[in-house]
């Protein structure tokens, strides 16, 4: 499945909702406003484990860039490898095209920010080039309990 697939596209939403008893979490809904899977599966995960929603909606805007840039890559979130990391973390760094850099500035986001972003998509699933095939989809966790959106 590409990122074009399941409303993967610039759309990508980070959204609100409530666990069951009531506690607020967070999880990614596509441009066509369905759950993007794999994300909502990581997020309800942390969730359940009792994470601070802040933590969670952290990690959910991490997974939310994430997969804003598989899509403009082209690339499937489960096979994507370290390569497209380091062009993750490029693409991170450069200024975004509306952004006019003045002369004193970068205009890019700072090494710890970027490691941030990295800390959510590395908990979803680490890059898997130096291991084989399938290994790290199970690393995924199946859905705890079904989230109100």
């Amino acid at each position: 499945m590409t990122g074009q697939a399941a409303g993967w596209g610039w759309g990508v939403l980070v959204q609100r909702v409530l666990v069951p008893g009531g506690r607020e979490s967070w999880t990614l809904l596509g441009d066509d406003g369905e759950v993007v899977e794999p994300a909502e599966r990581y997020l309800a995960y942390l969730a359940a484990i009792e994470r601070s929603p802040n933590t969670v909606r952290a990690y959910a805007v991490s997974l939310k860039l994430w997969f804003e840039f598989l899509q403009h890559a082209a690339v499937s979130w489960d096979q994507a490898g370290v390569e497209d990391v380091a062009r993750f973390v490029a693409w991170l760094r450069a200024p975004a095209g509306n952004v006019i850099v003045l002369a004193d500035g970068s205009g890019v986001r700072g090494p710890a920010t970027v490691n941030r972003y990295l800390a959510g998509v590395f908990g979803l699933r680490p890059p898997c080039a130096d291991r084989p095939a399938g290994c790290c989809r199970a690393r995924v966790v199946a859905p705890v309990e079904p989230r109100l959106v």
